[in-house]
């Protein structure tokens, strides 16, 4: 459905799925946009996420802690303003 959405108004590149972990739970950035709390889980999950965009014409790249702004830490909460 996600690839179907992109397309459908000409997107063929979603820097997506975002698969953090969520190790803090007090962290309501990162939870709000994780797959869950286990690597394994995260790692299924991202994997599927990633073959669906591709499999229907959507490039995609996996992102996560390496997306930091600079001076940001892993489990840093960035609130957006």
């Amino acid at each position: 459905m996600l690839a179907r959405e992109a397309r459908a108004v000409n997107f063929d590149l979603n820097l997506a799925p975002v698969m953090d972990v969520d190790t803090n739970p007090a962290n309501r950035v990162i939870c709000s946009r994780s797959f869950g709390d286990s690597t394994e889980l995260v790692a299924r999950l991202g994997v599927a996420v990633l073959r669906g965009l591709q499999d229907n014409g959507v490039a995609s790249c996996e992102c996560s802690a390496g997306d930091l702004e600079p001076g940001e830490q892993p489990g840093d909460a960035v609130e957006a303003a």
